[in-house]
């Protein structure tokens, strides 16, 4: 028996896993009023919300230590201001917020283990009972004190992409001399765990399937029961946009349903559920707006994010989203149609 949680199926001994951390995160009365404000808001098709969203990606930090030729910052040859979300900002905002969220992710584009104050801000937000998740390549944990401050901060879900079962296939995504490396400091994670006893993080290995790694999925499930990590991910390539189709398997069975047809989107929730935050404070409606093109304001400068997530700019854009989503340019290049896709095979 499987539960689909946010597009992908876990077991019931995977949940089971993390069922302390997902008991906690719903005690909280304040959270459940929240969450039930937030849905009723999205069910009434209101503008303005009542509530606060209850997920938040939080961009750590905007540097990077791979420059991965799928990464759709460099397809797009965004440009990006680099830096790292500080730990006041961020402390600040979870004695606005914190009370009301239940769920953070600590991603959008960037490696957030490169953030000096990472481990702190994730102990931060367990002060509040909440669930907190990192994507990382961990290129950088590659100290014993780094691997020791991850394992004890709290961290509910660590997500450890890895696109490539062998040398050759994985420097071609994530560079030359990167595979030994993160494969040694995996390993030495997973005993530090063991030998600790812990239960969290919840390990989840990633792996994109794309054309030049699709045949190496028997390999990456050997590998990753090898490793002994709670659950492996094959996840479809999920970028829509310039040269995009290089990337894609040649298994449709593998190819996520946008790129197989032009597919209008049906709705979109992220707008009342959830937002972005960039490690300078610039607050955006999904992690899709590469450009900052529609960002609403700023929760690091004179407007709280309170005032911003019901102001004139933010309601205007989820009547949008309510009214012609499929004509908002960042909408057309979402992977997703209806926020319930099939983004992954397993």
């Amino acid at each position: 028996m499987t539960i689909t949680i946010l597009n992908q199926k876990f077991t019931l001994g995977e949940v089971w896993k993390i069922k302390g951390s997902l008991i906690w995160m719903i005690m909280s009365p304040q959270k459940i009023v929240n969450f039930l404000q937030v849905k009723i808001s999205l069910l009434r098709k209101n503008v303005s919300v009542n509530g606060y969203p209850y997920v938040l990606m939080i961009e750590a930090s905007s540097f990077c230590d791979m420059v991965c030729p799928m990464c759709p910052i460099e397809m797009e040859g965004t440009m990006r201001k680099r830096g790292e979300m500080a730990y006041e900002k961020f402390k600040n905002l979870m004695e606005e917020i914190g009370d009301t969220t239940m769920a953070i992710c600590f991603w959008n584009f960037g490696e957030p283990l490169l953030n000096k104050n990472i481990f702190r801000m994730i102990r931060e937000a367990k002060k509040y009972n909440i669930f907190t998740a990192i994507s990382t390549n961990l290129l950088s944990l590659n100290d014993c004190q780094k691997q020791e401050k991850l394992m004890e901060c709290g961290l509910d879900y660590l997500i450890i992409s890895f696109d490539g079962a062998t040398q050759d296939t994985y420097e071609k995504f994530r560079g030359k001399g990167n595979f030994y490396p993160v494969l040694t400091n995996l390993k030495e994670l997973l005993v530090l765990k063991r030998k600790k006893s812990l239960k969290l993080p919840f390990v989840n290995l990633q792996f994109i399937i794309m054309k030049d790694n699709e045949k190496e999925i028997s390999l990456i499930r050997n590998m990753s029961k090898e490793l002994g990590v709670d659950k492996l991910s094959l996840k479809k390539f999920t970028y829509i946009g310039n040269n995009a189709e290089s990337f894609l398997p040649e298994n449709s069975d593998y190819i996520l349903g946008k790129h197989k047809s032009v597919t209008n989107m049906n709705r979109c929730a992220r707008p009342w559920d959830s937002t972005v935050i960039s490690w300078d404070g610039e607050v955006l409606p999904c992690c899709g707006d590469l450009n900052f093109s529609y960002k609403h304001g700023n929760c690091f400068g004179e407007d709280s994010f309170e005032t911003i997530w019901n102001s004139k700019r933010y309601k205007t854009f989820r009547k949008r989203v309510l009214d012609d989503i499929n004509n908002i340019p960042m909408c057309k290049t979402c992977p997703s149609t209806d926020f319930t896709t099939d983004m992954f095979v397993e």
